[in-house]
């Protein structure tokens, strides 16, 4: 399983909002210059011999440029993104967007969010690669909206403990038993998805299991996979327990 760092995504995915809008504005602004050049170049053929038609092609191109030079922008900033997104880390785009939005957590909470996240791109990887099993892009699906779901939750009790850790001395004792419970039930719920998540996943690899003629080799690979799940968030759920 390829580790997950969410700070470093996070930072790769504003520089990378930067960086495509820069390299758009550049291109765009080249192929309005190209543009111009080729009025400039045909001005003294065209100009002279066929004026109607050369100020049409002007006005034409005038035109064009007021109505698709943002939307031809757009497309191609989003292009450029999406290409330096995937090259760092190939997982769905509305998922970079989510983290990319996201403030910082503390840990261990945002080491919880980065096996959730190796865990779903380590799946997806599988199920991407064996195309027998069609099952396995509809879970997929499923499994994505379980995720950004995860993510929301996870931010919210991100919110809550911050303001335990920066605040508290400023909160009445009933209002820090409050937080401290609404930030115990946020973990619980994490806790909850996590495993809703993993039978999802076990489901999946059974599905795999049964469309394969591997027997019992698959089934022996899908009780370790398992089994390696469990291990992984069994470290993040105990600290989360431990410090809430």
């Amino acid at each position: 399983m390829r580790d997950v760092n969410l700070a470093e995504m996070r930072q790769h995915y504003r520089a990378a909002v930067v960086d495509s809008e820069e390299h758009a504005q550049r291109l765009v602004s080249l192929g309005a210059g190209a543009a111009a050049a080729v009025l400039l170049m045909t001005s003294p053929a065209l100009g002279s011999v066929l004026p109607v038609l050369w100020l049409a092609m002007c006005g034409a191109l005038m035109t064009g440029a007021v109505l698709y030079r943002r939307r031809f922008h757009q497309q191609l900033r989003e292009a450029l993104l999406e290409q330096q997104l995937q090259m760092h880390t190939r997982i769905d785009r509305e998922l970079w967007d989510r983290i990319g939005q996201m403030r910082p957590l503390p840990q261990p909470l945002q080491q919880y969010v980065e096996h959730f996240l190796a865990t779903y791109n380590d799946f997806k990887q599988q199920v991407n690669e064996d195309s027998a099993v069609e099952l396995g892009q509809v879970q997929l699906i499923q499994a994505r909206d379980q995720v950004l779901e995860f993510l929301d939750l996870a931010e919210r009790t991100g919110r809550i403990r911050e303001v335990l850790d920066t605040q508290s001395h400023r909160l009445a004792d009933e209002d820090q038993m409050r937080l401290r419970q609404l930030f115990s039930e946020q973990c619980a719920g994490l806790q909850d998805l996590a495993q809703t998540f993993d039978r999802s996943l076990g489901n999946l690899v059974v599905a795999q299991v049964l469309g394969s003629e591997l027997g019992e080799t698959r089934i022996q690979d899908v009780a370790e996979r398992m089994r390696e799940i469990e291990e992984e968030f069994e470290h993040v759920k105990q600290s989360l327990t431990v410090d809430s």
